[in-house]
């Protein structure tokens, strides 16, 4: 019976000694073991995050079995153990791995020769006796006894953080950040983790703390928790929360009462972990809950940006552009000549606005000429000598402005050139832009972070010109950035609202704008440039269905169709049966159900998968909602490449988490992209996504075909529901002066 064989199911646990080091990366322990198992007569693989392995270490390796045709059996290791060598044998094996630089195999025989068993125990406590070797001096000595301590406090404290159910891979990150410290400074505080160490949030350092023993009711725990529900609430959209809100929520997360969540916030202002603002003088013109008003909370990196960002538009406002004023009169007849157009007067409304204000912001759904627009602002600004900058939130949105006016734009990130081993964006207010113009599209996923970094990188000279659709889903990130400028009145505006005769022709556009007032979808009889169908299917599971049969079966018989990178389902969440987690893993076996994959979270990556880049990697050069195909993959290094526009990246087993697959994607994720054919179901179980704004984003992702399966009582739900999700955020009360 081969090893393994008998815990083939669940994790089996096997002692040995290191025989041979094969691979280890010391940035993240990850290594690749051959294990001596005297119990079996033979040596095994073992792989995982197992830093600070040696040869002739005794070991204890906890995980589960794999067989693969390359490698054969192996352990894949999730908790592991260093014991202390006992024999002779295991001692002198242990001290010629390398350890001590300047011990070898003779060295090391001379040693277990003089003390024998005792070897170790010689060199931890009486160490002033290993000058009874020949060979071995007082420098010597002292190295040795160095590199021991060193490899002996690495053990202590993986022993340490395992026991108390810290994962390997989690272990040896926080050694990396405290070293020979980590005991200590886990045990005095072990919330501080989730400050210090990446991938360990306050849910992770409070199970942690509850195996230290650490009190329900500490301080430390109180204040870890109420900065935990401040970044809760940014993933919320919130850029803070009010005091009675705030306090309700640390309080249930805790479950500890409301007064000791109240004693510990002037703790955390004196420490500057968060930021308090008084909005009681707002009262009178708040449109919030009486509950809304007084005490707010920001964590301080959004207070500033939200500031910085009310101070950098008014400051572009007072200040005069590059070129002076701008006759619109005379130069209306020389753009129109310029684009081939008459222009509709709200359209030239829109342009004027544009090359004479020095911020200017341009609003409207699909088909209302926002790209005619930005190309007439540009054939006047250009033409007067200035120079121009174009950038929108996302890679698929730059590409799509690049492709719509046939100049190079970028993503907002790369204009201001995010640089995350320099600390950060390198173009700001020391280093700013060369930019007389700047015209951002797609600013409705412009988050406050970001809007803040841009303003704050323009020169004074500069203009800034911001498109997009207010109607839209706001950004994923903190804020509501498009529509608090409108609301503040502060900036000029023009609202686009009339479609023009080529994009009315579009049966898709005309539903948008029908969603958008509201009304029933009713699509124009006669066929057009982009086709609609609504199919009704009440429940989950025959949707699913559906869906799976419209992207692998009817699309592509019927219109030609790519399946995989043509056609883009839509769905507002990840669970459920028409989640992305189930239509991924669905629509994967159907349309790409070959070859041996890496699994990755819920997720299995196989060659030739549809995948989505879900977070900005500036050193790849790929941003989130970059989606690409899966051209190779390599099982056992669990490493895989990927064509994005035919350039190949390369993602190492700690990337995977970056990709998911790209099959069905949610509403929000589709920001910014345009698709052939989209498929969304709208169903019942989307629930308090039933949004009029998630609708229309979604539909005004589709350019030829759109298929809806839908509820038709979700339908209606999500028709009548225009209420918008509260943001708290006071960007439109600074730009107003009222704070």
């Amino acid at each position: 019976m081969r090893l393994g064989e008998r815990f083939s199911e669940g994790a089996q646990t096997v002692v040995g000694v290191v025989d041979r080091v094969v691979f280890v990366k010391e940035e993240t322990g990850w290594t690749v073991l051959q294990v001596e198992v005297p119990s079996e007569r033979r040596t095994l693989r073992a792989s995982g995050v197992m830093p600070g392995l040696r040869v002739g270490d005794p070991v204890a390796l906890t995980g589960k079995w794999s067989d693969s045709k390359k490698w054969g059996l192996e352990l894949k290791v999730e908790r592991y153990e260093i014991r202390v060598p006992q024999s002779k044998s295991g001692i002198r094996k242990y001290l010629s791995s390398g350890l001590v630089p300047g011990i070898g195999r003779a060295m090391a025989e001379r040693l277990v020769d003089h003390f024998g068993p005792e070897t170790l125990e010689v060199i931890d406590s009486n160490p002033e006796r290993l000058l009874e070797v020949e060979g071995i001096g007082p420098k010597r000595a002292q190295s040795i006894r160095r590199a021991l301590d060193k490899q002996r406090g690495l053990r202590d404290v993986m022993v340490f953080l395992q026991g108390h159910g810290v994962a390997a891979g989690r272990a040896a990150r926080i050694y990396k950040a405290y070293g020979a410290d980590t005991i200590r400074r886990v045990q005095q505080n072990p919330y501080r983790l989730a400050d210090d160490v990446f991938g360990i949030g306050f849910l992770i350092a409070d199970q942690i703390a509850e195996t230290l023993g650490v009190e329900q009711r500490s301080p430390f725990r109180i204040q870890a928790g109420i900065v935990y529900e401040l970044g809760k609430a940014t993933e919320e959209g919130h850029l803070y929360l009010p005091e009675e809100l705030l306090v309700s929520r640390a309080a249930a997360r805790l479950q500890v009462e409301r007064g000791l969540v109240l004693a510990q916030l002037p703790q955390l202002l004196r420490g500057e972990q968060v930021v308090a603002e008084d909005l009681s003088a707002l009262a009178g013109s708040w449109p919030g809950r009486a509950e809304d008003i007084g005490r707010v909370y920001y964590k301080p990196a959004h207070y500033y940006q939200e500031r910085a960002l009310a101070e950098g538009l008014r400051r572009l406002q007072r200040t005069p552009p590059k070129g002076g004023s701008v006759s619109w009169a005379r130069r209306r007849r020389w753009v129109e000549q310029r684009l081939g157009i008459s222009l509709a007067e709200a359209q030239a409304r829109a342009v004027a606005c544009a090359v004479t204000k020095k911020v200017a912001v341009i609003t409207g759904g699909p088909g209302t000429g926002k790209t005619t627009i930005i190309r007439g602002v540009l054939e006047v600004l250009e033409d007067m000598g200035l120079r121009v900058e174009l950038a929108a939130p996302t890679g698929r949105a730059a590409k799509r402005m690049q492709e719509a006016t046939g100049r190079v734009a970028r993503t907002v990130h790369r204009l201001l050139e995010f640089m995350p081993a320099a600390g950060g964006f390198q173009r700001n207010g020391q280093r700013p832009l060369d930019a007389d113009l700047v015209v951002i599209d797609e600013v409705s996923m412009l988050d406050v972070p970001l809007a803040a970094a841009l303003v704050r990188a323009l020169p004074d000279r500069a203009r800034l010109v911001l498109v997009g659709d207010a109607d839209q889903l706001p950004s994923v990130g903190p804020g509501a950035v498009l529509r608090e400028i409108i609301q503040s009145d502060t900036v000029p505006c023009v609202r686009l609202t009339e479609v023009f005769r080529q994009a009315a022709r579009s049966q898709i556009v005309v539903c948008a704008h029908q969603i958008n007032e509201g009304r029933a979808i009713d699509p124009p009889s006669s066929s057009g440039e982009g086709e609609l169908f609504v199919v009704t299917r009440e429940e989950p599971s025959r949707a699913l269905d559906m869906v799976e049969l419209l992207v692998t079966d009817r699309i592509p018989r019927q219109y030609g169709l790519d399946p995989v990178e043509q056609v883009q389902v839509l769905t507002p969440t990840h669970k459920g049966v028409t989640g992305t987690v189930r239509l991924n893993t669905r629509l994967q076996g159907l349309l790409n159900p070959e070859g041996q994959g890496i699994a990755s979270g819920d997720q299995v990556i196989k060659p030739g998968d549809k995948v989505m880049q879900v977070r900005n990697d500036y050193e790849k050069d790929v941003f989130n909602g970059d989606v690409g195909r899966v051209v190779t993959v390599d099982v056992e290094a669990r490493s895989l490449k990927v064509s994005f526009d035919d350039r190949l990246v390369a993602y190492g087993h700690r990337d995977l988490n970056q990709l998911m697959l790209a099959y069905a994607c949610t509403v929000h994720k589709a920001q910014g992209s345009e698709y052939p054919a989209v498929v969304m179901p709208l169903l019942g179980e989307h629930n308090m996504l039933l949004q009029r704004n998630l609708l229309y984003t979604a539909v005004t992702r589709a350019k030829r075909l759109l298929v809806l399966v839908v509820s038709r009582k979700a339908l209606t739900r999500a028709l009548r529901n225009d209420l918008v999700r509260r943001r708290y955020t006071c960007l439109a009360r600074r730009l107003r002066g009222e704070l």
